[in-house]
């Protein structure tokens, strides 16, 4: 049980870092100083795509489809389409919710603009009737659910769906999408 809290922290320090990393050029001299800015970012990596404009689409219904949007252009979609709830591991490595409950999310990306789309588990997360976030990664949710939502880089036209699981209080949440360093919501969906 240790060592998989310590497996998990590793885990959750690297992909972290691996987020927030500035590029340098590719004959390994100075870092540019602009690269990896939160206003060239999408999704949590840096990306020579278009960035995200402001709050787009608040207090969706699940099921709800949802359009991203950069500089007026729709860059993306993504629906969360279906909420699940456990209260038990499912996994061998499992362990009961820290915080209550497992919120489980399917959820739906495409890319329909015409350039790359990125979108990862780190850019969602809930928000309890307190204020409280709870993201992917927080308590226990990561090695006790089976989540299937992983990262891409979606060229035009391509799709993801996965699940995207979360431990988490009972009551009303929000679920939150916040790409990028800068983590501005753009889009969230009311979970009752």
């Amino acid at each position: 049980m240790r060592r998989t809290r310590i497996f998990l922290g590793v885990v959750v320090v690297l992909a972290l870092i691996a987020c927030g990393r500035i590029v340098g050029d590719d004959q390994g001299g100075e870092t540019d100083p602009g690269a990896g800015r939160a206003e060239d970012v999408i999704g949590g990596v840096a990306s020579p795509g278009p960035t995200p404009d402001g709050p787009q689409a608040l207090g969706l219904r699940i099921g709800d489809p949802a359009t991203v949007s950069s500089q007026g252009s729709e860059i993306g979609r993504i629906t969360a389409r279906n909420v699940r709830v456990r209260t038990e591991p499912d996994t061998s490595l499992g362990e009961a919710p820290e915080f209550g409950r497992f919120v489980i999310v399917e959820i739906d990306a495409q890319a329909t603009g015409s350039g790359t789309f990125i979108v990862g588990p780190l850019d969602f997360w809930l928000l309890d009737a307190d204020g409280q976030r709870y993201a992917y990664g927080d308590g226990n949710a990561l090695f006790s659910v089976g989540a299937s939502f992983a990262h891409a880089e979606l060229a035009p036209g391509e799709q993801v769906t996965g699940d995207l699981a979360f431990d988490a209080p009972d009551g009303s949440l929000e679920l939150v999408y916040a790409p990028g360093l800068d983590s501005r919501v753009l889009l969230s969906w009311a979970i009752d």
